[in-house]
């Protein structure tokens, strides 16, 4: 299964650094080049329960870069709420069929909707849901 993971902060590198552990193929998006440059430069470390895990992040590029012809089996969008409004629109594309686009936000999304733009958290997850 290609999994994509976007946004490689506390959920997201967790999940990619255990994911590559365990031998499974992981593509990992970054914000942009500075950021994937420096991911590759020093891979993943994750500490915590289930013990440590260092990885090497091969497969890492700008998000954008994804967007021209990459297809992959999952995509965890574990960006900011807010961020994951801009994006989660453009990664439908990058689903094969049958595919699952997985948003996971760590807080923010209450705030986000009570504040910003009335329902704009539940406008993610109707992107998400589209067929």
């Amino acid at each position: 299964m290609r999994t994509l993971i976007v946004g490689i902060g506390a959920l997201g590198g967790l999940i990619a650094a255990r994911l590559r552990a365990a031998g499974s193929p992981v593509w990992l998006a970054a914000r942009n080049a500075e950021s994937a440059a420096k991911l590759k430069a020093s891979g993943l470390r994750v500490t915590g329960v289930g013990g440590a895990v260092s990885i090497e992040a091969v497969e890492v590029a700008p998000a954008d870069e994804y967007l021209t012809g990459s297809r992959f089996d999952l995509i965890v969008l574990a960006t900011k709420a807010h961020d994951a409004i801009e994006v989660a629109s453009k990664l439908s594309g990058l689903l094969e069929p049958g595919g699952t686009l997985l948003p996971i936000q760590n807080g923010g999304v209450p705030r986000c909707s009570g504040t910003d733009s009335g329902n704009a958290c539940w406008e993610v997850c109707l992107i998400l849901a589209r067929p």
